[in-house]
C-alpha cells in the first residue's frame, strides 16, 4: 500500500487530500478521515521498524486501517534525521478529532459577573470632574482584578490590592498625571482624536527642557502609502526619562522606521513621580495600550503554527487583554482609539497600532526577560534514532544587536554586542554576560553575525538527562571531579537570526576561557563549571542551601519562565507558570570519590572506554610497563596525555608544562583537572607549532583532517568538549567564544515597536531543527 508522503495531508485543501490516496488504491474506510494529531497513551514496540514510543510522544495520524494507524511522531527520528513514520497500534495512542494544524491558544474567560468598586471607591471617583476618563480607567483595571489572566504577573497583581483595593490609588494619580501632560480634558471626551492628542499635550518629548521628566508617552508616526492618502500609526511606551527616550530612539537603528515616516510626534500621555512610575509602570503602560487600542492588527487572527513560541506568547496575551479591555468597556462606555474612526477617520485614510508585547506580561520580578520553555525531543547526534528528551528555554521577545564602542582605555578595540546579561536584583554583585567581539566591525549583510539594528533570538537548549550536550557552552572534559559536572556541560546557548537576504542562520556559542578557575586552593574549580551549574540553577529555579554546595558558587537570580504546550490531540496550545523554587537539585555536587575518577579514566564510567593507558602510573613506571608488555612507546614524550592536549601558554599558571610534585600525579591534573593520576598513552600527537611544521597537531579540526577519531575521543574526555581551543582556529564549532563583560545595555525593551511579526518567524522553529544546522 502506498501512502501520503511528507505531510501533505495536514496543508493541501480537504478535497485535495483525498486524491492522492483515492490514486494510490487506500480502501474506502479512510478515505473521509482527516489528518489528526495523537498522543502516546502506552508504550509500545513497532513489529515493522522496532521502534519504541513513549506515553506522551506526540504527532499526527497519517492513514488508519484497521487496528493500526500510520503516524508521523515528531518526538522520534529516522536515519536522516526527520521525523519518524511507522504503525503503531490504536490502543496505545489517542487520537484527536480537529484538523492538524487547526491550532488554537487557551485564554482566560472573562467572568460573568464583573464585581463593583466599592462605595468608598466609587465616592472617591465620583467627585473627579474627569468621570469618563476615571471611569474607563477604573473599570479596566477592576476587570483585570476580577479575571487575572495568565499573562499578569504576581508582581502586578499584587500591585493592583487585595480585590483590587489599591485602584482608586492608581486611578487618581494616573487622571493627575494625564492632566499634567495636558491631555486630561481630550481623553475625558468620548470623541477624541488623534489630532487632539498631538495638538494638546503639552509636553514635547524632544525639548530638553524635559529631561528627567518619568511617564508614559505616544509616538504618531505619519506615512503616504498612496498619493493623497495619509495613514497613521501609534505607539505607547514608558520611561523614566521621556527626552532620554526620545534621542535613544532617534539612534537606536530606527533608521528604516523613521524613513517612512513624514512625520513623527512623540508626546507625554501621563507624567508621574519618579517612584509611583517605578512600582507600576507595567500596568500604567498596559492600561494605556488598551485604551487607546494600541496593538499590531498581526495579533489577532488565529494562533501561529507548532514550535512558534514567541507569536504564539504574544497573540494569547494580547488576546486575553482585548477581552478585559472590550468587557471593561462595555462596562464604562469608554470609545477606545484606534480601533473607533472616529478617532482618525477625518485627518487619516488608515490608522493602526504598533504595540506587539503586553506590558503587564513583561513586568520582571527578578530579571529584565521572560523566557518561554518548551519540552520536547532532538536526535541525538552520534546516533539519529536515539531521541533525547530537552528543554529549549526562548527568550519572549528577541533582543537588538546594538554595537558596543571600546572606550579609548579598554584593553581591546574590537566592536562587539552582547548576547546575554544575567544580573540580580538581589544580589548586586551578581553578573554573568556573553558578549561577541567583531574585529572586522559589524557586517551589512547579516551573514556571519547580526547586522546592526537588527534582531536575534537567543535560546538555550537543555539535556533533560543531564548529559553532555554535544555542543555544550562550558566545553568541560567528559571527565570531572564532581558529581554533577556532566550537568554544567548539559546545555548549549544558540543565536538564530535572519540575514538581510531573508536566509535563516544560527550559531552556537561557547566559553572562550574554559581553563579559567574560580578559585585555585579547589581542585576542578573551573569557572565555566561555575558559571554552568549557576545557568541550570537560573532556568530550573533551583535554589541550594549554602551547606549542600560549593561555597565558591554564586547564587543566580530565579528565571521567569512561561512553559509553552502543544498538545497534538486537542489542537491547544497553553501557556503555564514555570516551575516553583525547589531547594534540591536532581544531582549532588559533591566532590567524586579518587577511585571513581580513576575508573572513569580506566574506561569503567557512564561514558565508556576512552581507551587510554597506563592510567594511575608514573612516567617512569608507564615506560616500564609498554617494554615489558610491547606496543607502542612514548617515544621521548615527557608529558602525560592531559598535558600532550594543552595548548602552548595554557594549563595552571598560563604553562602546559607536565611538573610532578608529589606523588604520581602532575600538576595539572591535580589542580586544574582535580583528578588524582594521570595517564601515558602512546599515539597521542603534539600540539602543532609553525617551528614544527611536520607535527599533525592534536586540535580537534587536525585531528578530523588525520581521521584520528580516538585521539579526538581522548581529548574531549581529558581536555574538553570540541570549541574554540586559543589556537586561531574555530576548532568544529561555527563560532569563537564570548567572552564574558560587564557592560549596561540598557533599557531594549521599549525599542520593540520596529520589531514585526515576520522577525518573530525566525526562530519559530528552527530551534527544534537537529543541532547543528547552522
Amino acid at each position: 500500500m502506498v501512502w501520503l508522503e511528507d505531510g501533505d495531508a495536514a496543508y493541501l485543501p480537504p478535497p485535495a487530500q483525498l486524491f492522492p490516496m483515492i490514486r494510490d488504491g487506500a480502501p474506502t474506510s479512510v478515505l473521509v478521515r482527516p489528518t489528526v494529531g495523537f498522543r502516546v497513551t502506552h508504550e509500545y514496540t513497532s513489529p515493522s521498524l522496532n521502534r519504541e514510543f513513549f506515553p506522551g510522544m506526540q504527532g499526527r495520524v497519517l492513514l488508519v486501517e484497521e487496528d493500526s494507524a500510520y503516524v508521523e511522531c515528531r518526538d522520534l527520528f529516522q536515519t536522516d534525521k526527520t521525523f519518524l513514520k511507522d504503525w503503531i497500534s490504536l490502543k496505545a495512542i489517542k487520537m484527536g478529532t480537529k484538523l492538524y494544524g487547526t491550532w488554537e491558544i487557551d485564554t482566560c474567560n472573562i467572568p460573568r459577573t464583573i464585581s463593583k468598586l466599592t462605595a468608598n471607591e466609587a465616592g472617591a471617583l465620583r467627585s473627579s470632574k474627569y468621570q469618563h476618563l476615571a471611569l474607563g480607567i477604573s473599570t479596566f483595571l477592576k476587570v483585570l482584578v476580577d479575571t487575572h489572566p495568565g499573562s499578569l504577573t504576581d508582581d502586578s497583581f499584587a500591585k493592583l490590592g487585595k480585590a483590587g483595593s489599591n485602584i482608586p490609588y492608581l486611578t487618581a494619580n494616573v487622571i493627575i498625571g494625564i492632566e499634567r501632560a495636558g491631555l486630561a480634558n481630550i481623553l475625558n471626551k468620548p470623541d477624541f482624536t488623534v489630532q487632539d492628542l498631538v495638538s494638546k499635550a503639552t509636553l514635547n518629548c524632544s525639548k530638553v527642557e524635559e529631561a528627567h521628566q518619568s511617564g508614559f508617552y505616544f509616538r504618531c508616526y505619519i506615512t503616504t502609502p498612496k498619493p493623497n492618502q495619509n495613514a497613521c500609526s501609534l505607539y505607547v511606551g514608558q520611561s523614566h526619562d521621556l527626552y532620554n527616550r526620545y534621542h535613544g530612539w532617534k539612534q537606536g537603528g530606527h533608521e528604516e522606521l523613521i524613513e517612512k515616516s513624514h512625520s513623527i510626534e512623540m508626546r507625554a500621555l501621563c507624567l508621574v513621580d519618579p517612584s509611583f512610575y517605578q512600582d507600576n509602570k507595567y500596568i500604567i503602560e498596559q492600561l494605556f495600550t488598551s485604551l487607546l487600542q494600541t496593538y499590531k492588527e498581526a495579533l489577532t487572527g488565529v494562533a501561529g503554527q507548532l514550535n512558534e513560541d514567541q507569536i504564539n506568547f504574544h497573540k494569547k496575551n494580547h488576546s486575553e487583554m482585548d477581552k478585559v479591555a472590550k468587557a471593561a468597556a462595555k462596562l464604562s462606555k469608554w470609545t477606545g482609539a484606534v480601533q473607533r474612526d472616529s478617532f482618525w477617520k477625518a485627518s487619516f485614510a488608515t490608522c493602526a497600532g504598533l504595540n506587539y508585547q503586553s506590558p503587564i506580561s513583561e513586568a520582571p520580578t527578578h530579571e529584565p526577560s521572560v523566557w518561554l520553555r518548551q519540552d520536547g525531543w532532538m536526535p541525538n547526534v552520534d546516533d539519529p534514532t536515539e531521541s533525547i528528551k530537552i528543554a529549549n528555554f526562548t527568550r519572549e521577545v528577541p533582543k537588538k544587536m546594538t554595537v558596543l564602542i571600546p572606550g579609548k582605555t579598554s584593553a581591546s578595540q574590537d566592536k562587539s554586542f552582547i548576547i546575554f546579561a544575567l544580573v540580580s536584583d538581589v544580589n548586586k554583585d551578581y553578573r554573568f554576560r556573553i558578549n561577541r567581539t567583531l574585529p572586522g566591525g559589524p557586517s551589512s549583510d547579516g551573514v556571519e553575525w547580526p547586522a546592526e539594528g537588527s534582531f536575534f533570538n537567543v535560546t538555550f537548549e537543555v539535556r533533560l538527562d543531564w548529559k553532555p550536550h554535544p555542543f555544550s557552552w562550558a566545553r568541560l572534559p567528559l571527565v570531572g571531579p564532581f558529581q554533577d559536572w556532566d550537568r554544567a556541560n548539559s546545555w548549549a546557548i544558540s543565536i538564530n537570526w535572519e540575514d538581510a537576504g531573508g536566509n535563516h542562520r544560527s550559531k552556537y556559542l561557547h566559553c572562550e576561557r574554559p581553563l579559567k578557575m574560580v578559585h585555585s586552593d579547589e581542585p576542578g574549580s573551573f569557572t565555566p563549571y561555575a558559571n554552568g551549574i549557576e545557568v541550570i540553577h537560573w532556568l530550573f529555579n533551583e535554589r541550594i542551601p549554602a551547606d549542600q554546595q560549593h561555597s565558591w558558587l554564586r547564587t543566580p537570580p530565579m528565571a521567569a519562565v512561561k512553559v509553552v504546550k502543544y498538545d497534538h490531540v486537542d489542537q491547544m496550545i497553553t501557556f503555564e507558570a514555570g516551575t516553583g523554587v525547589t531547594t534540591s537539585a536532581p544531582i549532588p555536587n559533591n566532590r567524586l570519590d579518587p577511585d571513581d575518577i580513576e575508573n572513569q579514566l580506566k574506561g569503567l564510567g557512564v561514558h565508556g572506554d576512552f581507551q587510554l593507558r597506563n592510567v594511575g602510573l608514573s612516567q617512569a613506571e608507564s615506560r616500564a610497563s609498554i617494554t615489558r608488555f610491547g606496543g607502542q612507546k612514548l617515544g621521548t614524550r615527557n608529558k602525560c596525555d592531559s598535558c600532550m592536549f594543552l595548548n602552548l601558554n595554557t594549563g595552571l599558571n598560563g604553562s602546559n608544562k607536565c611538573e610532578v610534585k608529589s606523588g604520581k600525579v602532575c600538576e595539572n591534573c591535580r589542580v586544574l583537572y582535580g583528578r588524582p593520576v594521570c595517564s601515558w598513552t602512546p599515539g597521542i600527537p603534539a600540539v602543532y607549532h609553525p617551528s614544527q611544521p611536520t607535527g599533525l597537531g592534536n586540535s580537534f579540526k587536525q585531528l578530523e583532517a588525520q581521521g584520528d577519531a580516538t585521539n579526538a575521543l581522548r581529548r574531549k574526555a581529558l581536555n574538553g568538549l570540541p570549541g574554540w581551543t586559543g589556537d586561531g582556529t574555530n576548532d568544529g564549532m561555527v563560532s569563537a567564544d564570548p567572552a564574558i563583560v560587564e557592560i549596561d545595555q540598557g533599557n531594549e525593551v521599549e525599542d520593540m515597536e520596529e520589531w514585526d511579526l515576520e522577525n518573530a518567524l525566525i526562530a519559530a522553529g528552527e530551534q527544534w531543527e537537529v543541532w547543528g544546522g547552522a
